[in-house]
Order: structure tokens, then C-alpha cells, then sequence
């Protein structure tokens, strides 16, 4: 039913599972997920704070949890959430990711970097971790350590216009003017090229994005749990769903 986008049959078999058994934790990860979808995140975070109850060492439903918590605006509740996967997998890389964007959020930049700095250390092809380890090495002045994680972006993303942004700006700082007028000028181009290209199509106004969605622009976006992420507990069912 979801993968035909019927949401109200989806929910009426999760509710269905549940009456027939109240002990089965993937029923409330997937009817919450299915709550988050559509923006009800009162009841998601409801049926997630059963499923970790029901199964406790599944990570996927903290990190879930973590981003229905965001969305309503308790930092606090999100970062407890990846701090605590952390503490039970410590090689959760989705758990650093995120809360290295939470902990930006608030100006934590060095706790931040040491976050992305993990990330890259076991996911050296993570281009959105380099994007956002180069603004905090920005901000906190290491114009160098900046550079260089932005030279890496852009040689795998050549038209993505806000890295040369922000490379201008790191080369202004550096009094090389020639080259930060350069930049600037193919940002600007790219940039209008951009907007013609997306005219026609609709704004984003979301704040996540899947794992397995590696597209430069998103990020700042946090990380939603793949189903990789779920399938790492004591069921097997094929039927367990995307979180």
C-alpha cells in the first residue's frame, strides 16, 4: 500500500497489526514513519517512543525519533537521541552526521567538526560532510583547512555554484583577489543557470534526506535512517517497511 502511495491502507493494516499484537515494535516504526511522512509528528513520535521501547537496541528508530524531535523544535530531545546511538554503535554514521549539523546549529563548530571529521575518516567520498566541514573550518578561521575541503567538492561537483560561493569568500580572506573575482563571477553564472533550469519546478521545503541521496545542494539536510538502518534487529520479516 505504500509503495502505491495509499497511506490511509497502509495505516489501517499497521493499526491492524498492532490490535493483534501490541508486543510488535516494527508495526509501531512503520505507522510512525508513516506519521512523519505526513508531517504528524505528535503521533510519530508516539509510536517511536513504543517501538524503542518494545526493541531498544534497533538504532534506526532513535535516529528517526531524532528527526521528529527536530522538526519540532527540540534540539535538546534530537541530540540525546544521536548521542545515545553513538553510545551503543559508535560507528554510526548517520548519528555523527546529524548531530554534527545539530551541534552547528547551536556554534558548536569544533564538536562539529570532530563529528565530520569521524564521518570522513570512515566515508572519504562523503562530499556533503566535506561542504560542511569546510563553512566551520571558515568560521572558526582555519582559511586553509577550508580550502581544501572545498578544492574536493568542487572537483566532484564543478557547477555547484554556493561551493564557489564560498570559496571566493575563503580566497578574499587569503588577499587573492584575481582568483576570488573568478569564482564569484562563475557562482553568479552557475548560479542564474541554475534558476532557469529549476523555474518550471517546485522549492524544497524539506529538511531531510535519505542516506542514500548523496546530492551536493541537500548538504545541510539531516539524514533520515535507510532501510539498511532497520534491519539490523532480531526480525527478519521482509515486510518491516522503510523507516
Amino acid at each position: 500500500y505504500l509503495e502505491r502511495g495509499d497511506t490511509i491502507k497502509a495505516l489501517e493494516n499497521y493499526n491492524l497489526a498492532i490490535e493483534k499484537d501490541k508486543y510488535f515494535s516494527p508495526a509501531y516504526s512503520m505507522r510512525a514513519s508513516t506519521y512523519f511522512s505526513q508531517k504528524e509528528y505528535d503521533k510519530a513520535l508516539t509510536d517511536f517512543d513504543e517501538a524503542i521501547k518494545l526493541d531498544p537496541i534497533l538504532t534506526g528508530n532513535y535516529i528517526n525519533r531524532g528527526l521528529a524531535r527536530y522538526y519540532k523544535n527540540d534540539l535538546r530531545g534530537a541530540m540525546a537521541d544521536y548521542d545515545h546511538v553513538i553510545e551503543i554503535e559508535p560507528s554510526n554514521h548517520i548519528a555523527h552526521f546529524n548531530r554534527a549539523l545539530l551541534r552547528a546549529q547551536v556554534g558548536d563548530d569544533n564538536k562539529a567538526i570532530a563529528d565530520f571529521d569521524f564521518v570522513l575518516a570512515n566515508d572519504p567520498d562523503n562530499y556533503t560532510a566535506y561542504m560542511n566541514r569546510a563553512l566551520l573550518k571558515n568560521n572558526i578561521g582555519d582559511i586553509k583547512g577550508a580550502l581544501a575541503d572545498l578544492n574536493i567538492v568542487l572537483k566532484e561537483y564543478p557547477d555547484f555554484y554556493q561551493g564557489y560561493y564560498l570559496r571566493s569568500e575563503i580566497k578574499r580572506k587569503q588577499n587573492d583577489l584575481r582568483s576570488a573575482e573568478q569564482d564569484y563571477l562563475y557562482a553568479r553564472k552557475k548560479e542564474e543557470q541554475t534558476k532557469k533550469d529549476a523555474f518550471a519546478g517546485k522549492e524544497s521545503t524539506t529538511k531531510t534526506r535519505e542516506k542514500s541521496d548523496k546530492t551536493i545542494d541537500k548538504f545541510n539536510l539531516l539524514v533520515v535512517a535507510d532501510k539498511e538502518e532497520t534491519e539490523k534487529s532480531k526480525y527478519n520479516s521482509e515486510t518491516r517497511g522503510k523507516v
